[in-house]
């Protein structure tokens, strides 16, 4: 019985020196990458002004998304 105790302790003390998951701070780029994407779509079937303003909403959005997961890779190296 007793060996189960200990047992059950040494996991729990385990699961207390495991680190907690990276998580990435918020960020506005996937909703940017997704307007450009619907802008693009919708200007496929309703003209082309549509087709430059999704096509410049897409690549902000995939550079904006880029340049945090830059950003984010050197923070995380530091730690």
């Amino acid at each position: 019985m007793e060996e189960t105790t200990h047992d059950a302790s040494a996991q729990a003390h385990s699961h207390d020196d495991e680190h907690e998951p990276h998580m990435p701070p918020p960020s506005l780029s996937p909703i940017i990458l997704a307007a450009g994407m619907t802008a693009l779509g919708f200007g496929l079937v309703l003209g082309p002004v549509l087709i430059v303003l999704g096509t410049i909403g897409t690549l902000v959005g995939l550079g904006t998304w880029l340049y945090d997961e830059i950003r984010n890779a050197g923070v995380q190296e530091t730690h």
